[in-house]
C-alpha cells in the first residue's frame, strides 16, 4: 500500500453534453411508449402487444437490423483494409489529400444510414 494512485479527471462537460443529449434523445421513444401503454391501460396495451401487425414490425425492425449490421460491417470492414493498405501510400502523399480521402471515406457511409432510418420514417408516416 502507500503507492501512488493517479486521481481520476473527470470528463470535459464538451464531452458529457453530448452524450447525455444522445441518451435523452434515445429514450424519448421508449418513454413515449410507456406513456401511451400507461394511458390505455395495462390490459388494453397487452391486447394491443399480442396483435400479429406487431408481430409483423417486429420481424421487418430485425430484418432491418441484421441487413443495416451487415452492410455496415462489409463497408467498415472494406474500409478499414483500404485504409490499412494505402497507409503507407498516404505517408507519402501531402496531409491536405490524405485528409480528404478520410473525409470521403467517411462521407461514403453517412448515405448509408440515413437509408437505414428511411424504412423506419416510411412506416410511421403510413401508418401514424
Amino acid at each position: 500500500r502507500g503507492g501512488y494512485v493517479p486521481k481520476r479527471k473527470r470528463p470535459s462537460i464538451w464531452l458529457v453534453l453530448p452524450v447525455l443529449l444522445l441518451v435523452v434523445l434515445s429514450l424519448l421513444p421508449l418513454a413515449y411508449v410507456g406513456l401511451k401503454a400507461w394511458q390505455a391501460g395495462w390490459a388494453e396495451a397487452l391486447h394491443l402487444l399480442w396483435r400479429p401487425y406487431v408481430f409483423g414490425l417486429l420481424r421487418n425492425t430485425l430484418a432491418l437490423m441484421v441487413g443495416v449490421t451487415i452492410t455496415c460491417g462489409v463497408i467498415g470492414l472494406s474500409l478499414a483494409w483500404l485504409l490499412a493498405e494505402a497507409f503507407g501510400l498516404l505517408l507519402n502523399i501531402e496531409l491536405a489529400l490524405a485528409r480528404s480521402l478520410l473525409v470521403c471515406m467517411a462521407l461514403l457511409v453517412m448515405p448509408l444510414a440515413q437509408l437505414g432510418l428511411a424504412p423506419a420514417r416510411f412506416a410511421n408516416n403510413r401508418h401514424g
